[in-house]
């Protein structure tokens, strides 16, 4: 259930967006309302609600101080502007404070609905990205223990042998080296995870990343595919038909354009591998 807020000086327009949003429709809530910036700052603190609806034009405090303001407070949530703004200066600084989208005014019912569905569906897929990573993170946390227990000193080594031979045949950090791999495995696995849903909709390569990296093309593959089970192309798909799949709900988008939208100029291709994922074409989702 996604909390939405709403900050405009105009109570007809308050009254009219509370009543026109399709809540149910969204699983979303109305979290409170606010007449200008200063109140909205001060509602936001209270409720952190998932997407913020507000004016650009109102007395005290504009909106796009109090967005400003906000992100500078590390707020993360979505903001959509209400105003319908062709004032470059503005456009350029909705763009720098992370503003989602925007609605027109006169508002209609569809495009509230659009509009809110659209960042919603942001809002979804930022949370599977997060699991992800955090099922990422527990898999990589299941092989520390063992480079944990190779880890031991060299003085505990002494200790334990009684000034044996060290078993790492002279390498005496062994243990460590293991230990440190074990940790760069794991940064390299949540930096591609991460890298794959920012820029799904680019040409992605193992080489590419292996290059910022600075590991083998084979393997950083043979990291990848021994944390998450896949291969990186099959993740990459994976992730891609699953965006793919929430843009055609959108209803907003051509098949054309979403192909291109996430990573596929040729729409007879990108057609083959949805159908090869989901079970249907786009046409029939």
């Amino acid at each position: 259930m996604r909390n939405i807020v709403i900050i405009d000086d105009d109570l007809n327009v308050l009254e009219g967006m509370r009543e026109v949003i399709p809540w149910e429709e969204l699983n979303a809530v109305w979290a409170g309302e606010a007449l200008n910036g200063e109140e909205g700052i001060e509602l936001v603190s209270s409720v952190r609600p998932d997407i913020i609806i507000t004016d650009i034009y109102m007395p005290v405090m504009d909106g796009l101080t109090m967005i400003e303001r906000l992100r500078a407070d590390d707020f993360a949530g979505k903001v959509v502007i209400l105003s319908g703004y062709s004032d470059f200066e503005h456009a350029r600084k909705a763009l720098r404070l992370d503003v989602s989208d925007y609605l027109s005014k006169p508002l209609s019912a569809e495009s509230i609905r659009q509009v809110l569905a659209n960042v919603i569906g942001q809002l979804e897929d930022e949370a599977r990205s997060k699991r992800e990573v955090e099922e990422l993170k527990r898999k990589m946390r299941m092989l520390e223990p063992m480079a944990a227990n190779a880890a031991w000193s060299r003085d505990d080594a002494r200790s334990d042998i009684s000034g044996a031979v060290d078993p790492c045949d002279g390498e005496s950090l062994c243990g460590e080296r293991q230990a440190g791999e074990s940790i760069r495995h794991k940064q390299a696995a949540e930096f591609m995870l991460r890298y794959v849903h920012e820029h799904y909709g680019e040409d992605i390569t193992v080489e590419e990343l292996a290059e910022q990296l600075h590991i083998s093309t084979n393997y950083l593959r043979s990291i990848f595919r021994k944390v998450t089970g896949e291969t990186f192309n099959q993740y990459v798909t994976r992730v891609r038909i699953e965006k793919a799949k929430d843009l055609l709900m959108e209803g907003k988008y051509y098949i054309y354009e979403i192909a291109e939208l996430v990573g596929y100029k040729n729409v007879t291709y990108f057609s083959t591998l949805f159908k090869k994922y989901t079970g249907v074409t786009p046409k029939g989702l």
